[in-house]
């Protein structure tokens, strides 16, 4: 019983380093895309969301086909780019699965998190490309650092740097997973937290173990508060560059 309470307590700090802390930042910049477009919209009108979707919105959307392919999950249609008035759809990707194939549960769930996934990868490539303080001796304050790094050169990129960086803001803003997209993650969630506890049981019974994620910790929530403070800092922006127009369309700030 020891034996199994220890694999338990593995798979969930497994679980909390690669699925709940991303998940939890997703969520964070789920809710400033969903701020930015609202004050864009108010300021601009409806189609002031391709500022952002321009670019966010075609790379969200193959996130979400790439991980069909890789799990054998027929496309049936595929939207890079559109826009509903009513239900502010942006693009879509349907696919078929087979509800009763467990590694179809696994693919729903990546398919889902797809997005988040290749927005954290770009996020990632940028963190390790930005200089940090070389004398910085505690680990959580680098995102700090290299946002400040990355703020601190706008003054003097070209006009190829500042397309990247619209490029890569659309990336940030729309990498986190709709409401929709996450209506079929529950049954490869369920598989995955599963076959870790077995795993992690098998190992303490015949004395194995998955790698360690000790060493992951500072490197996930590294990139993952880089990631915040991005999309926060560019709801910051956009809240401030929009609310003279919305107090003289709307009477409100």
């Amino acid at each position: 019983m020891t034996d199994f309470l220890e694999a338990v307590n593995l798979a969930a700090h497994q679980l909390t380093i690669f699925l709940v802390i991303p998940a939890l930042a997703g969520l964070f910049i789920y809710l400033m895309e969903v701020w930015i477009s609202g004050r864009l919209m108010t300021a601009f009108g409806e189609k002031a969301i391709w500022l952002t979707a321009l670019t966010g919105t075609p790379v969200h959307e193959f996130a979400h086909a790439a991980a069909c392919v890789l799990f054998r999950c027929r496309i049936k249609e595929i939207k890079w780019l559109t826009f509903d008035p009513d239900s502010h759809v942006l693009g879509y990707v349907t696919y078929q699965h087979q509800p009763m194939n467990p590694f179809h549960w696994i693919g729903r769930l990546v398919i889902g998190f797809a997005p988040l996934l290749v927005g954290f990868t770009i996020i990632g490539i940028l963190f390790y490309l930005l200089p940090a303080s070389a004398t910085t001796d505690k680990w959580w304050m680098v995102p700090v650092e290299k946002t400040l790094s990355l703020v601190s050169g706008l003054v003097v990129w070209t006009w190829w740097q500042w397309l990247l960086a619209w490029v890569l803001l659309g990336i940030v803003v729309h990498m986190a997973p709709s409401l929709q997209d996450l209506k079929g993650i529950w049954a490869g969630l369920i598989l995955i937290i599963v076959l870790l506890v077995l795993i992690n049981w098998a190992g303490k019974v015949w004395s194995f173990s998955l790698p360690s994620v000790r060493p992951v910790i500072p490197i996930m929530i590294q990139i993952t508060g880089f990631g915040i403070l991005i999309s926060a800092g560019y709801a910051l922006v956009i809240t401030l560059l929009t609310a003279p127009i919305i107090r003289i369309r709307t009477g409100h700030w």
